[in-house]
């Protein structure tokens, strides 16, 4: 047997920054990877199971088969910060714009029987199944779309205590004409107990506590809609065709599967911190569970 595959990647991107004044920046952002490849498998006629050299005499010998992909990946970011000092506090502030797109396309071809082991998977116009209307062709082409906006603000009171506030709107193409979009907040904060206390005897007592939802996608590009595959053989006008059938129900009310999760924790150094440690307490709510269900 002999199996190959070439692959070209390229990735690129560029960003710029803007001072707009001297608290304000607006930064730009835009990637883009690429990848493309080729691969072939081949086995033998003299070879026993991958080429069906024992299946039985009149069983086509040898399989050849070649893929080819092309994959792309584009993203474009648009933040803008501001930053406020006031005094011995400070005041952060981020808002942006994201927006990224996914596109996969390839198609290949292959089947059994190979006249000679000489030309391996570079002449598939030689093969039996392909003279017979048997052989395996294919193609395809599928993607999807993210985009978000969201917001940040970090306050920082003194050097003991932080509080950071954030929200996300996502939507993708993947979700259901229904529920497109949603929304994700969150909220954490965190306060020095050394510093705020002036306590003398820990080097560190560090509180935190925060909770945030957070969205996953679903897994298919395209399960809010109805699809359809290749189906069994039919028999129609003297000979067999082939056929379409269903292979998922629509779901239009298809979104994101989303996490609440709450944290609270303790850092903590004694003794010059030759004595550490973290306690951590968090809990998890999932609503809206992705998966796929059978039905009769």
């Amino acid at each position: 047997t002999r199996s190959e595959r070439q692959q070209n990647n390229t990735i690129y991107s560029l960003r710029t920054s803007f001072d707009v004044t001297d608290d304000l920046q607006l930064n730009v952002n835009y990637s883009r990877s690429r990848e493309s490849g080729v691969q072939g498998y081949f086995a033998s006629r003299e070879s026993l199971y991958a080429g069906g050299a024992s299946a039985n005499e009149g069983a086509l010998k040898g399989t050849a088969n070649r893929e080819t992909n092309n994959d792309r990946n584009n993203l474009f970011e648009v933040t803008g910060t501001y930053d406020l000092d006031l005094g011995g506090n400070a005041v952060e502030l981020l808002a942006g714009y994201s927006w990224q797109e996914y596109d996969f396309q390839g198609f290949g071809g292959g089947g059994r029987g190979v006249a000679s082991n000489a030309f391996g998977f570079d002449n598939l116009g030689g093969i039996t199944d392909l003279a017979e209307g048997t052989s395996q062709l294919y193609s395809y082409r599928n993607g999807y779309r993210v985009i978000g906006f969201f917001g940040r603000a970090r306050m920082s009171i003194g050097s003991a205590y932080n509080v950071t506030a954030s929200i996300r709107r996502d939507g993708t193409s993947k979700n259901g004409p229904e529920n497109k979009w949603d929304v994700f907040p969150a909220l954490s904060a965190s306060a020095d107990l050394v510093d705020a206390l002036d306590m003398t005897g820990p080097n560190q007592l560090k509180l935190r506590v925060g909770y945030g939802i957070t969205g996953s996608l679903p897994n298919e590009n395209y399960g809010y809609l109805q699809l359809f595959g290749n189906g069994p053989s039919a028999p129609f006008g003297g000979s067999f065709v082939s056929t379409i059938q269903p292979n998922t129900n629509p779901n239009p009310l298809l979104r994101f599967e989303k996490k609440g999760e709450f944290n609270a924790g303790l850092d903590f150094a004694f003794m010059d911190y030759k004595l550490t440690g973290t306690l951590d307490f968090y809990t998890r709510t999932t609503r809206d569970l992705l998966f796929n269900a059978n039905v009769a």
